[in-house]
């Protein structure tokens, strides 16, 4: 069984948001410039994770893979995760949905939809849900060389 057809299969049993829609139907290969070309190219419907719970933030695991680590967190109004870092790490947090408020180190940063913040993994955060409506954030994790 080639590795796109049983990554298929195995992606069907995963919730609708978290399964690739396409893939590419070549093996890979680098190309003169470095870049691989021919990996599966994995497309995930982020409307589908918006999924507030009354609960608590819903956090989807999009992407795992060595040195990098993708993240859909779906907040309802006045939810937040709790502090923490990401030591080795480089982060990004991107704005979906609504506005969400990124604690960093104590200051409190806006973000709304379309909107990026990216710091290093050593500093404590906290992204939070401070407004009336519910908010949707990409959180990215980029392992540093060496860690």
């Amino acid at each position: 069984m080639s590795i796109f057809l049983s990554r298929h299969i195995r992606d069907a049993r995963r919730p609708t948001c978290l399964r690739p829609r396409s893939y590419l139907s070549h093996g890979p290969a680098a190309g003169e410039d470095g870049i691989l070309v021919g990996v599966p190219i994995d497309r995930f419907d982020l409307a589908a994770c918006f999924a507030p719970d009354p609960s608590g933030p819903s956090r989807r695991l999009l992407v795992k893979e060595p040195g990098l680590t993708m993240l859909h967190l779906t907040m309802a109004p006045g939810q937040a995760m709790p502090v923490h870092n990401r030591p080795g790490c480089n982060v990004a947090i991107q704005g979906l949905e609504g506005e969400a408020t990124v604690w960093l180190d104590g200051e409190e940063h806006a973000l709304r939809a379309q909107e990026l913040v990216r710091f290093s993994g050593e500093r404590m955060v906290s992204p939070r849900n401070t407004w009336g409506g519910p908010a949707a954030v990409l959180i990215t994790l980029a392992t540093l060389p060496g860690a």
